[in-house]
């Protein structure tokens, strides 16, 4: 489902603006430490061009803000 626009997502990596620069291709797991978290996506208060996947921000991990949130995943057993 497209989620671009609704809220910006939490992601597990550590925020660096210059780590994708110098990291690996294939899902790149951010710096070792950092104080500010992953946010990705952008939301309804983000700039048009920031409504989608490869868009990135640092926050730090203790704010609650209305713009940001998670995404649930559940998986069905299989039988």
């Amino acid at each position: 489902h497209d989620m671009h626009g609704n809220v910006a997502e939490w992601c597990g990596d550590n925020y660096d603006r210059t780590y994708y620069r110098f990291s690996g291709r294939y899902d790149p797991q951010g710096p070792a430490f950092s104080t500010l978290r992953t946010v990705r996506g952008g939301s309804f208060r983000s700039r048009a061009d920031q409504c989608r996947s490869r868009w990135r921000n640092g926050e730090k991990g203790e704010i609650g803000e209305d713009y940001i949130g998670l995404r649930l995943v559940a998986t069905v057993p299989k039988d």
